[in-house]
């Protein structure tokens, strides 16, 4: 058990400091070993106050089950809410399997203990996990009110590493957004792990380059008509970043497409004294 007490010189009516430090907050925290990790129990903010706020947290465990041992079981709010959880599929190496969590629904109350809470008066959100995806869906009173998912594959010839976004509007039916990464050795650290292109749900694409300028970069970014091969259309951002990364200049073009040469729309320059 620990506590975090914050003190500050008191601010008087005419403008001046105090001269001693006030206790203005404590908080309390519990922590207990859970399958050999220290993990906290138990946060009371205000502690010690007329209006003490509570949150707890359970763990499963039994070591006997390795896919739930360690794992959070629920977490009650100080404003009595409260997320339950349940696992399945896993195991001590697996990442992949089901986990389901309850949140309220319908003012219900629910008393922390051994009873789960009633999934009839429970907001449900169900993760499928596999490894490189997963899948999120929510429930209120048996209707899906939100769906999405996420894919990670890897492109060879092109070593790029590729994430699928779906936002799930009805059915089978979803807004989709492909992006990929540079993601290899070859590439250099001007580049690696960053955005190379995306494709849209309304159909544009955006393009992004990256190459050294002296301590810094430049960054291109092309956005409008096109796919992850080119845009043809649309418009383009060049920023130049120093070496904390910060941008130092950015001008933005027009590109008309056809093989026209971009036209410069504006600029603007930081200028350090």
């Amino acid at each position: 058990m620990q506590n975090r007490t914050l003190k500050q010189l008191p601010y008087n009516p005419d403008g001046t400091f105090g001269t001693a430090l006030m206790t203005v907050s404590v908080d309390q925290e519990t922590w207990t070993d859970v399958a050999g990790v220290s993990r906290m129990t138990k946060k009371i903010q205000g502690f010690g106050s007329s209006a003490p706020r509570t949150t707890q947290y359970s763990y499963f465990s039994s070591p006997a089950d390795s896919y739930t041992y360690g794992r959070l079981k629920w977490q009650s709010n100080p404003d009595a809410s409260f997320e339950y959880y349940i696992y399945s599929g896993f195991d001590a190496t697996s990442s992949s399997g089901t986990i389901i969590k309850y949140t309220p629904a319908h003012n219900y109350k629910w008393t922390p203990g051994a009873t789960a809470p009633d999934p009839a008066q429970c907001q449900i959100e169900t993760t499928v996990l596999g490894g490189s995806s997963s899948d999120v869906s929510t429930t209120l009173d048996g209707v899906v009110i939100d769906h999405r998912s996420e894919s990670v594959t890897y492109d060879v010839a092109s070593s790029t590493s590729i994430l699928t976004e779906k936002n799930y509007t009805a059915g089978s039916a979803a807004l989709t957004t492909v992006t990929g990464y540079y993601y290899d050795a070859t590439f250099t650290a001007d580049q690696s792990n960053k955005i190379k292109w995306r494709e849209l749900p309304d159909g544009t694409a955006e393009a992004y380059t990256y190459s050294a300028n002296g301590s810094g970069t430049t960054d291109t970014i092309l956005t409008g008509e096109g796919n992850r091969s080119g845009v043809t259309r649309g418009s383009k951002i060049v920023k130049t970043r120093n070496r904390r990364g910060e941008v130092i200049q950015e001008a933005v073009y027009f590109l008309n497409g056809g093989g026209a040469s971009p036209i410069k729309m504006s600029e603007w320059i930081a200028n350090y004294t």
